[in-house]
C-alpha cells in the first residue's frame, strides 16, 4: 500500500471513531433543533452507546428508558441502525431500526405490547370500545414512502374483545403476516375462544389496494342480541355464519 493510502485510511478512521465518540448530548441538541417533532430528555453516552430518559414524538407518543446502540456495521449496506430496547406505556419496545440510503425504513426483530384501546386510538379505527393485551414480534418489516410496505411477523391479540353495539368477546386472535412474488403483504386471520369464531385473510398489491374477507361464524356462548349485531356490518350466510368484505386502498389512511 502506498502511503497517501495509509493517510487517508487513517484520516478516514480517525473521523469515523471521532464522529462515535460524539456525546449523544451534542447529537440530540442538533436535532432537536432541527426536527421538532422530536424531543429528548434525560440523554447519556455516545452515539455509539447511549440512552435517553424520554423521547416524546409529535408531543403525544412518549418512549421511556430508552437504550440505543448502533449497528455499525449495516453502514456497509448503506444503513443507519440502532439496536434499541426501551418502554412504550410502561411495555417493553425492542429491536433493530435502521434508514436506508433512499430513506426506507428498516425493522428487525421487533417486539412490543400494547393494550388494544390504545393501539385502536393511534390508528384512528372506527372500531368501537376495544380490550386486551396485543403483542407485535416481527422478523421484518419495511415501508418506503409511496411504496406498500412489507412485514413478516405475527401479532397476538390476547382476550380479544370489541364493543360495538354489543360486547364480542374473541379470545386469542392470532395474525401472521407474511409477503410473497404477488402481494409485498399478506396477513390470515383466525382465532380461538370467544364468542365467535373468526377466519380469514387479506392482502395488499403493489400499488397499494386490499382486500379484506372475514367468516364470522358465532358459536353456542354468542347471545341473540351478538348475533343481530353482526348483521349491522356484515353479511349473513344460508349456514348461519356472516361475511365481512372490505377493499381499498392504503393512499386513503395516508400510508402511500
Amino acid at each position: 500500500m502506498k502511503p497517501k493510502h495509509y493517510v487517508i485510511t487513517g484520516v478516514i478512521t480517525y473521523i469515523f471513531f471521532l464522529i462515535t465518540a460524539l456525546p449523544a448530548t451534542t447529537v440530540t441538541n442538533l436535532l432537536g433543533e432541527s426536527v421538532q417533532e422530536i424531543k429528548l430528555q434525560g440523554v447519556n453516552g455516545t452515539i455509539w452507546n447511549g440512552s435517553a430518559r424520554r423521547i416524546t414524538i409529535s408531543s403525544k407518543y412518549i418512549i421511556n428508558n430508552a437504550n440505543w446502540s448502533f449497528c455499525s456495521w449495516r453502514l456497509l449496506t448503506a444503513e443507519a441502525c440502532i439496536e434499541l430496547d426501551a418502554s412504550y406505556q410502561n411495555r417493553p419496545l425492542q429491536g433493530q431500526f435502521g434508514i436506508g440510503i433512499t430513506g426506507s425504513f428498516v425493522a428487525r426483530d421487533l417486539y412490543t405490547e400494547i393494550d388494544a384501546q390504545s393501539l385502536g386510538n393511534l390508528a384512528g379505527l372506527p372500531l368501537g370500545e376495544l380490550d386486551g393485551l396485543i403483542s407485535i414480534q416481527l422478523e421484518s418489516a419495511n415501508w418506503t414512502y409511496q411504496q406498500t410496505p412489507t412485514a413478516v411477523g405475527n401479532i397476538h391479540w390476547k382476550n380479544a374483545t370489541v364493543t360495538i353495539a354489543e360486547e364480542a368477546k374473541l379470545g386469542d386472535v392470532e395474525i401472521t403476516l407474511v409477503e410473497s412474488d404477488d402481494f409485498p403483504l399478506m396477513a390470515t386471520i383466525n382465532n380461538k375462544g370467544g364468542h365467535i369464531n373468526i377466519n380469514g385473510e387479506s392482502h395488499v398489491s403493489g400499488d397499494g389496494s386490499y382486500n379484506i374477507e372475514l367468516k364470522l361464524s358465532p358459536n353456542n356462548s354468542a347471545s341473540k342480541n351478538l348475533r343481530s349485531s353482526l348483521g349491522l356490518f356484515a353479511e349473513q350466510q344460508s349456514d348461519g355464519t356472516f361475511v365481512v368484505k372490505n377493499t381499498g386502498n392504503l393512499k386513503q389512511f395516508g400510508i402511500l
